[in-house]
């Protein structure tokens, strides 16, 4: 298979510090995938742990579905990862840069 970069969309719900935001963010394939884990940019500015606040890209150690990589997860699984991450407890209370502003 051939490297693959993907880009995608995730809207996140109100009532948060990501309300009405639409997160863009860019996946990354190696000709190894399925076998090893995407890399993931944030392609949106964002404030979340695990994302470097300079370049926007995941640290695969903070995400456990990346850390624990297997075979049968599919870049469908890495958005529903993400967004239970945007959600923790330490995640909302981090204020957000401007809507809009990218890396």
């Amino acid at each position: 298979m051939d490297k693959y970069d993907w880009e995608w969309e995730i809207l996140h719900p109100t009532e948060t510090p990501y309300e009405n935001r639409i997160y863009s963010l860019k996946m990354e394939t190696s000709p190894r995938y399925p076998d090893e884990a995407p890399s993931v940019r944030f392609l949106t500015r964002i404030n979340m742990t695990g994302v470097h606040s300079t370049t926007g890209l995941i640290d695969p150690k903070i995400v456990p579905l990346l850390s624990h990589w297997q075979r049968s997860y599919t870049l469908k699984n890495v958005l529903y990862e993400l967004r239970r991450l945007m959600m923790m407890k330490e995640n909302l209370k981090l204020s957000q840069p401007p809507e809009g502003s990218s890396f």
